[in-house]
């Protein structure tokens, strides 16, 4: 009788504890990943773009156009131009050149001219009539071949014909242009006297190679 009623108090009690509480017990296991509770919900998921899909930014070196990235191209060579550089002298520049005449000597601005047109101002600058000659050859212009009164034999061979100019007129200027091939060449006075007072002197041409088809003393030719 008395395991009866224990029996019985043990039933009344579970069936207190369901009666009181009304529903069932729950556990809670942390709230489900994003795609899980839109699923459950009826949204749709958005996945998540993978590395490789995510665009550079403008300020990301990535982003930069090849052209802006390139390295800068390289400066040419020096040129014969460049600072400090001698140009090449050719064929086709033109010169300009003075020589001025006095007792008893030819003053040449330059000993050394470009092949091609090239202009003489040649001014008298002494008391007496002068000349401007030149010759091309291969002598030394304190060498050259004389007749018996000192003069310079102008129709040897040894000399090939190019020009001149005569001032008999003091303090008067003249041109002499002239087109030179590559070459050396001697200039002096031919007046009685003037050239072995010391009136000569030599100057070389410099540039393209000479042009066949005249007399060239030493077996060149000349134009």
């Amino acid at each position: 009788m008395r395991v009866r009623v224990g029996t019985l108090a043990v039933a009344a009690l579970l069936a207190a504890g369901c009666s009181s509480a009304g529903t069932a017990p729950s556990w809670s296991f942390g709230a489900p990943p994003t795609s899980r509770a839109a699923a459950v919900s009826g949204a749709p998921a958005t996945a998540s773009a993978p590395p490789s899909a995510v665009t550079p930014s403008a300020a990301s070196p990535a982003a930069a156009s090849p052209a802006a990235t390139a390295p800068a191209a390289s400066a040419p060579a020096a040129s014969a131009t460049a600072a400090g550089a001698t140009p090449p002298v050719t064929a086709t520049a033109v010169s300009h050149d003075t020589a001025t005449l006095s007792e008893f000597k030819i003053a040449l601005a330059s000993t050394t001219l470009a092949a091609g047109s090239d202009t003489f101002t040649v001014t008298n600058a002494g008391t007496i009539g002068h000349e401007f000659v030149i010759k091309r050859t291969t002598a030394s212009d304190s060498a050259l071949p004389t007749k018996a009164d000192g003069t310079i034999d102008e129709e040897s061979p040894e000399l090939g014909e190019v020009g001149e100019v005569e001032i008999a007129t003091p303090g008067t200027t003249k041109d002499l242009a002239q087109d030179l091939a590559p070459g050396t060449y001697v200039f002096f006075c031919n007046i009685p006297g003037h050239y072995v007072g010391g009136m000569h002197g030599s100057f070389t041409v410099v540039g393209a190679a000479t042009r066949t088809g005249e007399h060239d003393p030493g077996g060149a030719s000349r134009t």
